[in-house]
């Protein structure tokens, strides 16, 4: 029978990789939010057939009113993200922005488990939160860019706190249901922002509905500790050597790929 908790990790693994590609993807459009807000819709569309009939199959299951709560949240909190992301893409280079923003979330997440929850780590734990916040710093946008360093750090918050919530989501519905309840509130949100049409958006729109569906299946079979961190740095370093490489975002290479290895190392010691 095979680990809950591996095909959970295998599954934020390629989640974190769809993610990545994606948001590659609109850097490279000029437009983030508007590729975005065209999207996120479309996903939504052709997702929501496949809802339907399995709603009809499984016998009509509700939502019970503390996740729809959640619902609504966690699709605020996601619509606001994207507005921020757009920020910091227009702002800074992809290969700082996303790093930075990744490599913050975890560190968020650990800060809330020690501060609020009162959860205790091991020195190694500890270790590979030191590592995580030098990961962070080496990617930092630099002085060219610095502008982009509050918006990638506020995404990386962001981040955090709406994996949290669709933690809680999938416990409370079923996980097909409420992600794609949360994702019609994204679009709801999203329709002022979106106008006509950008070459490439149903490619994009495939790539976020793919990500979204392996990262709430692991979300509903294997912990949020588990599943958070590999999917918040799994593409770190695939994005930040694209951007380098292939955007030409040369300013402080040996830093950006440094620093993304660093938190690449940061979460597997978190995870020990």
């Amino acid at each position: 029978m095979l680990d809950p908790i591996a095909v959970g990790a295998a599954l934020a693994v390629a989640s974190a990789a769809l993610n990545a590609t994606w948001n590659l993807r609109i850097k490279a459009s000029g437009d983030p939010l508007r590729v975005a807000a065209l999207a996120f819709p479309l996903a939504t569309a052709l997702a929501t057939p496949l809802v339907v009939a399995a709603w009809l199959l499984t016998g009509q299951p509700g939502v019970p009113w503390p996740a729809m709560v959640i619902v609504l949240i966690s699709g605020a909190v996601q619509v606001v993200y994207l507005h921020v992301l757009s920020r910091a893409y227009r702002d800074g280079d992809i290969s700082s922005v996303y790093p930075t923003a990744r490599g913050t979330a975890p560190i968020v997440a650990v800060a809330l488990g020690v501060l609020v929850l009162g959860e205790q780590l091991t020195g190694i734990q500890w270790v590979a939160v030191a590592i995580l916040v030098g990961g962070v710093w080496l990617v930092r946008p630099g002085a060219a860019s610095a502008v982009a360093l509050l918006p990638a750090i506020t995404v990386g918050v962001l981040i955090a706190g709406y994996s949290a919530l669709d933690r809680l989501g999938v416990q409370a519905a079923p996980w097909w249901l409420y992600g794609w309840l949360v994702q019609v509130v994204i679009s709801i949100l999203l329709l002022p922002s979106a106008h006509r049409g950008i070459p490439g958006v149903p490619l994009v729109a495939v790539l976020v509905g793919a990500s979204i569906v392996c990262v709430l299946v692991a979300l509903s079979i294997a912990p949020l500790a588990v599943v958070a961190p590999v999917r918040f740095v799994g593409g770190t370093v695939i994005v930040a050597a694209w951007g380098v490489l292939r955007f030409g975002e040369r300013e402080r290479m040996p830093q950006k790929l440094a620093g993304a290895a660093a938190l690449v190392a940061g979460v597997v010691l978190l995870s020990v």
